[in-house]
């Protein structure tokens, strides 16, 4: 009976090759991708020879380039495309990480490992959630944190039931009597993740008191749950009789909850800051005097950068068991989303790269698990669409972000040495009800406007997608046929806030 590889076994998995382009990445774990289909492949271009024989035969069939590109398409959910869509934008993406050294066994009760809030306590017989099995060797104990962590192995057995796996940061099996810990997401915000320990043997310990090096999306800062927090629809803005809002910044985005008024809570965009006072758009505040206990976030962000990052792509056959094949030099060339009425929220990365190989194994040490997330739709977890600041009733959105990468070859190489840098062009549509001339005039006078998206999954988990400059390069009104709706169907393309001085900046909120 014949047999072959279904694509329902194959698993997709990425990581970032680091400063050396199109070389096989070893000795780290894997991230899994969330995809709903794919087409990565390598192509090659050939030439027949030309050589005039008299039998009549080809000479030869000569191999002249080659290169590897390919969609890989997905449903938008929260946190596991965060690493993909900061390649797009080509901003500096890292995750922090952090070392722990243990090379003697535990001591019973008295030997504590804490990242962040976190607490996993050694114990000969665990008694409570993250307790850590210690057993008989220091390997043991070693193994038995690695899985606390990740929530691996059998609760019960490695560590007591009821521990689950960290929600921050994942670890990798440890190596000569040393654990490394990622954060789950890139950005500023993991380098605050506390990493402490009670071992008795001091020289078993942390390299540094918090995770380091992570980059790319900027701090969070969360100001409250505070009752000294109003608002005044005189300005439309926040005030705040502690004078706390000195961390936020101007043009960026935050989320509001606790006040009584609905109007009042959800997300805004800062238009300016003082010490007391926020003013902000993207919604009409309600006069509210102090007393609700109120939370203001101002979410982790990154905009358009230059900085390309490349990754190693790796398809697992796993009804193969043995077969896998790995592209390298992988760089995000375009990202396509689309938001309609009726559907999931879908999208796309677009790639170009190197080259592929085949492999009988992974080239990394293990894989780091998806996200669970839900995937978000546009019934129920698109906020609002926001046309210049104010909601806009929208019946179709795409947004369709091209690097414009080129690859780059020469006289002795075959294949992709590099790939050099384009401009970064966005653009989109934006479907509504003809109802009002106010968006049609803008194409119509090519007058500028903003285009902004918020998205929220049912545990509260946010995107903000924010396009601060944009103009309409064509707009139609017209009734194509007897029962049906006018639409005001617009293109535009998104350019440089010169004050802002950014093409597009996306904020997240974790619930």
């Amino acid at each position: 009976m014949a047999t072959g590889a279904s694509s329902s076994r194959m698993q997709l998995s990425y990581i970032a090759e680091g400063a050396a382009f199109g070389v096989l990445k070893t000795g780290s774990n894997l991230q899994v991708l969330r995809y709903t289909s794919e087409s990565l492949r390598q192509e090659s271009d050939s030439q027949v020879s030309a050589e005039i024989r008299s039998d009549r035969q080809v000479a030869d069939v000569v191999r002249t380039r080659l290169r590897a590109l390919g969609d890989v398409n997905l449903e938008l959910n929260y946190g596991d495309y965060d690493d993909l869509i900061a390649a797009a934008l080509q901003s500096v993406n890292t995750r922090a990480t952090g070392s722990l050294g243990m090379a003697t066994k535990p001591t019973d009760t008295a030997d504590t490992v804490t990242i962040g809030t976190t607490v996993y306590r050694f114990m000969d017989t665990p008694a409570q959630a993250y307790d850590v099995e210690i057993g008989s060797l220091v390997a043991d104990s070693q193994a038995n944190l690695v899985a606390a962590i990740n929530g691996s192995g059998t609760p019960g057995v490695e560590y007591f039931a009821g521990t689950v796996a960290h929600p921050d940061v994942r670890a990798v099996a440890f190596a000569a009597n040393v654990m490394v810990v990622t954060a789950k997401q890139a950005g500023l915000d993991a380098n605050s993740i506390a990493t402490t320990e009670t071992f008795t043997d001091v020289t078993d310990k942390w390299v540094a008191a918090t995770l380091l090096g992570g980059t790319g999306w900027a701090a969070s800062v969360t100001i409250g749950p505070a009752i000294t927090l109003s608002t005044s629809d005189a300005d439309n803005s926040f005030n705040d009789s502690g004078s706390g809002f000195g961390s936020i910044v101007a043009n960026q985005w935050i989320k509001v909850s606790g006040f009584t008024t609905a109007a009042n809570n959800g997300y805004f965009k800062v238009v300016s800051v003082a010490a007391g006072k926020l003013v902000v758009t993207g919604g009409t505040l309600v006069t509210e005097i102090a007393g609700d206990s109120v939370t203001i976030t101002m979410g982790a962000y990154i905009t358009n950068g230059t900085t390309l990052t490349s990754y190693n792509i790796e398809k697992q056959f796993a009804d193969l068991t043995t077969t896998f094949a790995i592209l390298t030099g992988m760089c995000v060339d375009t990202l396509a989303l689309n938001i309609v009425a009726d559907a999931i929220i879908t999208g796309a990365f677009g790639f170009i790269g190197k080259d592929s190989q085949s492999a009988a194994a992974s080239s990394g040490t293990g894989y780091d698990a998806v996200g669970t997330n839900d995937v978000m739709s546009a019934i129920d977890d698109v906020t609002s669409i926001l046309e210049n600041d104010a909601s806009y009733d929208t019946t179709a959105l795409s947004l369709n972000l091209r690097n414009n990468l080129r690859e780059r070859i020469q006289v002795g190489a075959l294949g992709t040495l590099e790939l050099g840098v384009g401009t970064l062009n966005i653009s989109g549509t934006l479907q509504a009800y003809f109802a009002t001339s106010t968006v049609m005039d803008k194409f119509l006078d090519f007058t500028s406007s903003s285009i902004s998206v918020v998205v929220e999954d049912a545990d509260g988990n946010g995107y903000v997608i924010d396009l601060p400059k944009v103009k309409y390069t064509s707009g139609q009104r017209v009734a194509g046929g007897q029962n049906q709706d006018i639409i005001a169907d617009m293109a535009f393309e998104a350019y440089r806030e010169p004050v802002e001085n950014v093409t597009i900046r996306i904020a997240r909120f974790p619930a």
